[in-house]
């Protein structure tokens, strides 16, 4: 299952010259006052890190400051929902990861539709999950993992740090493909969960790199495949999944959205501006920090990619019977 971003450009109907002529005026003098960006979870996370050195690149680019504005709630939803019925002016941007563009209205009742209500911008960044075992467990790479788990069918749990998250999907397309199952347990965040795969109270763990790293490099667990086609360099020695799954991928990936409706000239400057950002070094500094590969694109190809991250994790999701009724 190969999600690699695809170029699948459309040609764009102008329905009145009067709606070019407006998109224009708009964009001659955009922007002219300060931008705000969502991050639809709350201060201090690896997201909100990344939204603050994003919009000072941001601002350095367009020329005007840009405010992260924290709306954490609803799993993401509440953020995403007053993104979405915001002004569509290019004032109000947020950024938009596989929660609240794909799994949150998959497995909740949203308030908004994110094929339709949403202007994609770019993509900037993907960040994969890994998968991680107990020093203990008798497994040493993944293949072994496998078959292991095949032959304890049920028996064994897994943690994440969070339910319906990037690293639950991460175990639970693994599960359906290579046709075994274990249990999961949901924590709320990274700290417990890896700190109780440590301690041998849960065997088996699918988390971001960056919490995994001080315990990896202590010898404390055995990291046995990043979820993505390619290695990672903060993880010597560990494979890519790729190894094993071709194409699998099962991390988060990271953009820039805005309300639907936004004219494209705005669009347009908007989307250089992301592009630009990718050369900001503090930027490149952050990214590599939290172990994620950079990927910009089209507003056309986000948008795509989402509606394929849609088709892809929907039946994921309902065989896992995750979604909210």
């Amino acid at each position: 299952m190969n999600t690699s971003f695809k170029k699948f450009l459309k040609p764009i109907a102008l329905f009145s010259s009067g709606l070019l002529l407006a998109g224009s005026a708009l964009a001659a003098d955009f922007p002219n006052k300060s931008l705000e960006i969502i991050v639809p979870y709350s201060p201090g996370g690896p997201t909100d890190t990344l939204a603050r050195v994003m919009a000072k690149a941001l601002g350095e680019n367009l020329g005007q400051p840009v405010i992260v504005k924290n709306v954490a709630g609803g799993g993401t939803l509440i953020g995403a929902t007053e993104t979405a019925r915001a002004k569509p002016n290019g004032y109000t941007l947020m950024i938009g990861s596989s929660t609240p563009l794909v799994t949150a209205p998959i497995i909740h009742k949203a308030a908004y539709d994110p094929l339709k209500d949403f202007q994609y911008i770019s993509t900037f960044g993907y960040q994969p999950t890994a998968i991680y075992v107990n020093a203990d467990f008798p497994a040493n790479n993944f293949k072994e993992f496998v078959a292991y788990a095949k032959a304890h069918p049920n028996e064994m749990n897994y943690a994440t740090y969070g339910q319906g998250s990037a690293a639950h999907l991460a175990g639970e397309l693994m599960q359906q493909e290579q046709g075994f199952k274990m249990r999961h347990v949901a924590y709320k965040g990274s700290a417990q969960a890896v700190v109780d795969v440590v301690g041998g109270q849960v065997p088996v763990g699918i988390d971001m790199i960056i919490p995994l790293l001080p315990h990896f490099e202590a010898k404390k667990i055995k990291i046995l495949a990043v979820t993505q086609p390619q290695t990672i360099a903060q993880l010597p020695g560990v494979p890519s999944i790729d190894d094993y799954i071709k194409g699998f991928e099962g991390g988060s990936f990271f953009g820039i959205v805005a309300p639907a409706g936004l004219p494209a000239d705005v669009t347009a400057r908007l989307n250089q501006a992301v592009k630009a950002a990718m050369d900001n070094p503090d930027v490149k500094k952050n990214m590599n920090t939290l172990a994620m590969t950079t990927r910009t694109s089209t507003p056309e190809e986000f948008k795509e990619f989402v509606k394929s991250e849609i088709a892809k994790w929907t039946p994921i999701i309902e065989e896992a019977n995750l979604k909210k009724k």
